[in-house]
């Protein structure tokens, strides 16, 4: 059982009382909601092609990747306008590939590398396609903005895709910048970078160009593993997530120029995987168990009926819940008050 030490007191309230400090917006319901929804398609592929990649970007319109990869990969390429109720094939302009990754920008855009110095983009949906040695500065940089994990270190987190250059907020942060988040509707970047055991913050206003120190949070002890920033998208909460080797996860929220702590949790340190903040004073996370964390440090599990590898966020804050390939749970609505829906896609 997950174990929260350090949280604000209440722990019979089924409606808890958000701490004067920081101050979220107001909370939806405590519970998330079950599953509504089972969307299950089988698509025509050829035999041995397996689902590659898997993204929605909005809570209706997604691509599916499908690749068969020996000393050389077939590929084929789906969307979706429905939220993955029914799925359409876009023929690739290419037979055969070094490589094949899909990196889903928008309900427009999509990108497809297939080798060194070799890639394809869509502007249309994945209805037609322009071939390119190298990927317009737009385009990078819409890449990036469309996975908060992309805005920092050396190669984006989530989709191996976009080589990342050190932001120039590396010198308003001491050591090596180890996480970063953007928010969706301000545009407002952070970083976090750790040296001799202690995490360092900076945001930006101006997208990278110049930034600004933002007091430290709390140490921590032992020095932390791991670190993940996590941004609502309305911009109005910022988490810190840091993981130890004893298997202990220390989360905070900003509010007001200060770190509030949120609690100190266990049994999911060496299998959490990603986070992602919800608004309204929720952030899920996906580990051993999948659930929400509230502001006061309530954790709800949340069982959707099967394994949660990670979890993130599309741009009109759908919370993605990764399972196996070709898995994944939707989650739409607002805060910790969700209607779920379970898409597999599968090929035969």
């Amino acid at each position: 059982m997950l174990l929260l030490i350090g949280a604000a007191s209440g722990g019979g309230s089924c409606e808890p009382t958000p701490p004067p400090r920081p101050a979220p917006s107001s909370m939806g319901s405590p519970v998330p909601r079950v599953p509504t929804g089972e969307r299950y398609n089988k698509v025509d592929v050829l035999t041995g092609q397996q689902v590659r990649g898997l993204e929605f970007v909005s809570s209706e319109t997604g691509f599916a990747l499908f690749a068969d990869c020996g000393q050389r990969c077939r590929g084929a390429l789906f969307v979706t306008f429905d939220g993955g109720q029914s799925w359409l094939e876009r023929p690739l302009p290419f037979a055969w590939a070094d490589e094949l990754h899909m990196d889903a920008v928008d309900a427009h855009t999509v990108l497809i590398y297939t080798g060194p110095r070799s890639w394809f983009f869509s502007r249309d949906s994945g209805r037609t396609f322009t071939a390119v040695a190298e990927l317009p500065a737009e385009l990078i940089a819409a890449a990036r903005d469309s996975d908060p994990d992309c805005a920092f270190g050396s190669v984006c987190q989530t989709r191996p895709l976009i080589e990342v250059e050190v932001p120039v907020g590396q010198a308003a942060l001491p050591g090596q910048v180890r996480a970063g988040a953007t928010a969706a509707a301000t545009r407002q970047r952070w970083a976090a970078s750790v040296q001799e055991g202690r995490v360092h913050v900076a945001t930006s206003r101006d997208g990278g160009r110049s930034w600004e120190a933002v007091p430290d949070p709390p140490g921590s002890s032992p020095a932390p593993t791991s670190v993940d920033l996590e941004v609502s998208a309305d911009g109005t909460e910022l988490w810190l997530v840091t993981g130890g080797p004893s298997g202990i996860v220390n989360v905070w929220l900003l509010g007001d120029g200060h770190w509030f702590g949120v609690g100190e949790a266990r049994d999911l340190g060496p299998q959490r995987t990603s986070s992602v903040a919800l608004g309204r004073g929720y952030l899920a996370m996906a580990g051993s168990r999948f659930g929400f964390l509230s502001n006061t440090g309530y954790w709800w599990p949340k069982d959707l009926g099967g394994y949660v590898q990670r979890v993130r966020a599309a741009a009109d804050g759908t919370v993605q819940a990764f399972g196996r390939p070709g898995e994944v749970w939707l989650g739409v609505g607002q805060g910790g008050e969700r209607s779920w829906f379970h898409v597999v896609l599968e090929g035969e």
